[in-house]
């Protein structure tokens, strides 16, 4: 390959260097933002919100660039970005229109964001999705529910999101993690189940940290669930539970500390204009239908990208990332709501996600 200016060397490699060095927690964003918290345009590959500590990098570009371009990057949180789009769109309707992408009107301008290629991965039009050193989970990952709060309202929510893990693995959906690979040779699996159940009624409060998050998993872990090293542990919260930045910058996340996959999904009913596709989904008007998609999100980035530095792109996306609240082809289920997915007979409406070489995908 040609070989690359000087300072896009030392970018890429900055780039690594903090990625890797970053807290691994890792989030979803929420329904219509992208990168910039503006207008997600359904027909380009936009990169969502994320929060990635990049100011190591941004002060290195902007001291490329020099003081006089206008071009320099400017660090700025989730949280400030939701504020600055809410004053964008003061108008209430303004703002619900613009955050679902309904007048098509928003000013978002791609033509100014970096792309720091590396030769490898895939990318259509935001930035290359490649690989980065790190490991990817290759072996049969076993998934349990820790539904925290008070669910006793909507007691469908544990078994079908215990249906849904059994039957998703093996599927043309769970096979897009095959083609993301390590520097062993090891593949992401295709294999998900439900490994066990764990109901916590605010052992850690209404208010929850992300410290307690992790806290909420070892509270089940001594009252039951098993310690699993081939296992991946999510908090479940209830509508009248709070976490960090659930609703004002993100839907969910996943970490890996203490040796532990982890990761949290709130209920899309407290938050259902930033966190839900539609009030109504193929089974019911409960948040199971809302918290699977989310859920499946961040379960395939626990395989693609577990530690964060494995597969992500040049923005510092993950694959989910680039495909949220993009579906493909639907189909109108019984209710009459959307669906995109039918396992053993219940039909779900999960997103889409990004297959390498190929692009935003339902399966392979």
């Amino acid at each position: 390959m040609p070989k690359l200016p000087w300072v896009l060397l030392v970018v890429m490699a900055a780039t690594q260097c903090v990625h890797q060095a970053a807290a691994v927690k890792r989030t979803m964003p929420m329904l219509g933002m992208d990168e910039e918290g503006e207008e997600v345009d359904s027909d380009e590959d936009d990169l969502p919100a994320t929060e990635q500590p990049r100011s190591a990098v941004q002060a290195l570009i902007n001291g490329l660039l020099g003081q006089n371009q206008s071009a320099q990057f400017v660090p700025i949180t989730p949280v400030q970005r939701e504020h600055q789009r809410q004053a964008q769109f003061a108008g209430a309707s303004d703002f619900m229109d613009d955050l679902h992408g309904g007048d098509d009107k928003g000013s978002k301008n791609v033509s100014n964001k970096a792309i720091i290629p590396n030769g490898m991965g895939s990318s259509m039009g935001g930035g290359f999705m490649s690989y980065h050193g790190g490991k990817v989970v290759s072996h049969p990952l076993s998934v349990y529910l820790i539904m925290y709060g008070d669910w006793s309202g909507q007691p469908e929510v544990a078994p079908i999101l215990a249906e849904f893990l059994n039957n998703l693995g093996g599927t043309s959906w769970m096979n897009i993690n095959n083609g993301y690979y390590d520097r062993s040779g090891n593949t992401g699996t295709s294999a998900v189940s439900h490994g066990g159940t764990c109901f916590d009624p605010y052992s850690h409060g209404k208010k929850l940290s992300d410290a307690d998050v992790l806290a909420v998993v070892k509270t089940c872990l001594a009252s039951g669930l098993p310690r699993d090293p081939n296992g991946a542990y999510f908090v479940i919260s209830s509508a009248d539970v709070a976490q960090g930045g659930f609703c004002t910058s993100y839907c969910g996340w996943h970490d890996d500390k203490e040796g532990l996959y982890f990761g949290f999904v709130g209920s899309v009913k407290r938050c259902p204009g930033f966190c839900e596709y539609q009030p109504v989904g193929p089974n019911g008007a409960s948040a199971a239908d809302g918290v699977a998609s989310i859920f499946a999100h961040e379960v395939s980035e626990i395989i693609s990208d577990p530690d964060a530095t494995a597969w992500y792109d040049s923005r510092g996306e993950e694959g989910a990332d680039r495909c949220s609240w993009k579906y493909g082809e639907t189909w109108q289920a019984e209710n009459g709501a959307l669906a995109n997915m039918k396992l053993n007979g219940r039909s779900y409406m999960i997103q889409m996600n990004w297959a390498i070489g190929q692009g935003c995908s339902m399966g392979w």
